[in-house]
């Protein structure tokens, strides 16, 4: 997400939304991925969300 839009729930407002239409639809597990510098902000904004870590990779 852009920086300008940071800070404002909208990326938790459309995670929350998929994954309401997801459980309307019978999914029962999701799965998200991400690869950016900001990986410890990242972890933060799906822990906040209730996902739970599962794997990590490392690289130098």
């Amino acid at each position: 997400m852009h920086v300008d839009h940071r800070g404002q729930g909208l990326g938790k407002r459309l995670i929350k939304e998929l994954i309401s239409k997801a459980e309307e639809n019978s999914v029962t597990r999701v799965l998200v991925g991400s690869s950016n510098k900001r990986w410890k902000q990242t972890a933060r904004f799906y822990d906040e969300l209730g996902f739970n870590m599962w794997y990590v990779q490392m690289y130098k």
